[in-house]
């Protein structure tokens, strides 16, 4: 331990130089390092038990933190391929980055990492709550946003029963002992605080546990009975987790309405957590906000649900992304799409899909809505708008389209090539005038390689099918009754199926 406090010192004094840059390989424990400067000056501003300790109590305490993170990060961490590396720049005094790069040379479709949520709000439990104890909030809800009154109305009309639609168990994450509590709904005033309350009760259960039955939280010259209690070791690991990711919206004109929902938390959660400070909870909704991957299914785009992931939240925005993801299992996979040269930046795109189907102004638009005005090399390279006109002054720029409008064009032509079918009284009659033994005997081909094909290759897997056939596409239901047998993938970065099983 004496050693690991020197190392931590050392580390410390490097951090202290302006425009360092500190490079972590794939471990977990080292990552602590990289938000470690963070975290000193947020706990130094806001916090007087720390400002009370020493510099040997200080490590001491940092010490433990790190291998606490360590193993919730690792709990919640389900695959990795060891190719990132997480990049630390202390820009001035007051001001850092953390970004994923590449450690080596990476193909493209390689597999980076998949996650469980470290926070997840189910919507069709959220609406089943409201429905069943608050119908005036739920009316006051969808009043108040039409948006996410058709995400919960889309979500509560699904199947949930098991028995009838066994592919809705791969929907949502899977609750255990050592993961958050998905499936608990407090019934907030908005789906957020559900997911705020899911943070800060896994940090308390983690924390504790870790403390009490891993490596117990002992600083030289204070007594753990007196002053190491539960509720200060929860405090410190909420404002942790806080300084970790440190989001604000800092743009002043932001037009989203969360940007006031987060500065009023629910007097139910203040109450709930007397030890927290209410400006914690704020802090968590606004890093919810930016940081978190709705849980949208891969083809009809179906929103079901919304988590933050705890390690894939360092992953940069750009309009032009080098990674895509997908939900499966309530989990987030994340790909390649291009290749990459080492100590590349790792970006994924924060609008998913939309940012190939709108131009530079509406995307601008988008984004102010997350909080921040997007500085990457498209929006910078993007022509002058013509305030007189309101457009661009030249030609639109063309870039590649993500898979994610690639697997919605498939999907778009097929549903129009069965629909076309369907209308034919000869197929009709061949079916038996049943559409779904229509599709099996008549696009059986075109749903392999049109529906199966393009997600395995950029995902390894095709279980990222599973929730769009729990809604009942029937597309997505051929393909998985064909490739049941096979549809399942290993959890390393080797493939189970190569392309001609397809």
């Amino acid at each position: 331990r004496d050693l690991e406090d020197l190392i931590l010192v050392l580390h410390s004094m490097q951090s202290a130089k302006p425009s360092a840059k500190i490079f972590r390989p794939y471990s977990p424990s080292k990552w602590y390092d990289c938000y470690r400067f963070r975290v000193e000056r947020g706990l130094m501003q806001t916090n007087k038990f720390y400002k009370s300790l020493n510099e040997q109590q200080m490590h001491q305490l940092h010490y433990w933190q790190n291998k606490c993170f360590m193993k919730m990060d690792m709990l919640l961490f389900h695959h990795d391929n060891h190719a990132l590396q997480l990049e630390w720049t202390q820009r001035d005094e007051h001001r850092d980055s953390i970004r994923f790069v590449s450690k080596h040379e990476l193909p493209r479709a390689l597999l980076l990492s998949t996650e469980h949520p470290i926070g997840y709000v189910n919507f069709k439990k959220y609406f089943d709550h409201l429905k069943q104890h608050n119908e005036n909030l739920l009316s006051d809800l969808c009043s108040s946003s039409h948006e996410l009154r058709d995400i919960l109305e889309t979500a509560a009309n699904v199947n949930d029963d098991l028995t009838q639609n066994p592919h809705y168990q791969h929907v949502h994450p899977q609750q255990s002992y050592f993961s958050p509590k998905y499936d608990h709904i407090e019934g907030y005033e908005h789906p957020l605080w559900e997911m705020v309350d899911c943070i800060i009760e896994y940090l308390y259960r983690m924390s504790i546990y870790f403390h009490k039955h891993d490596l117990k939280l002992r600083l030289h010259g204070i007594d753990e009975n007196d002053k190491l209690d539960d509720r200060l070791i929860h405090y410190l690991a909420i404002q942790t987790f806080i300084y970790r990711y440190m989001h604000t919206f800092n743009d002043p004109e932001c037009p989203n309405p969360s940007a006031e929902i987060s500065e009023n938390p629910p007097h139910r959660l203040c109450e709930k957590y007397p030890h927290v400070l209410p400006i914690c909870f704020s802090d968590i909704f606004r890093i919810i906000h930016l940081n978190g991957y709705v849980n949208q299914t891969l083809y009809q785009r179906n929103i079901v649900g919304h988590g933050l992931y705890g390690i894939s939240a360092f992953y940069d925005h750009s309009c032009d992304p080098n990674v895509v993801y997908a939900t499966m299992n309530g989990k987030l996979r994340m790909c390649l799409i291009k290749d990459i040269k080492p100590h590349e930046p790792l970006r994924t795109s924060y609008l998913a899909e939309f940012i190939d189907q709108i131009d530079d102004e509406q995307r601008k638009q988008r984004l102010r809505w997350l909080g921040f005005q997007c500085q990457c090399e498209r929006c910078v390279a993007a022509p002058p708008k013509n305030e007189e006109h309101g457009k661009t002054n030249d030609k639109k720029q063309q870039f590649l389209p993500t898979i994610w409008t690639e697997l919605r064009y498939f999907h778009h032509v097929l549903s129009e090539g069965i629909e076309f079918r369907w209308k034919s009284r000869l197929l009709r009659w061949l079916s038996f005038n049943n559409k779904n033994r229509m599709v099996s005997w008549f696009m059986k081909r075109k749903v392999i390689s049109g529906i199966c094909q393009p997600p395995y290759d950029v995902f390894h897997s095709l279980d990222v099918l599973a929730p769009d056939a729990a809604y009942g596409d029937i597309l997505c239901n051929t393909a998985m009754k064909h490739k049941e047998k096979k549809f399942w993938d290993r959890d390393t970065q080797d493939r189970q199926l190569k392309s001609a099983d397809l």
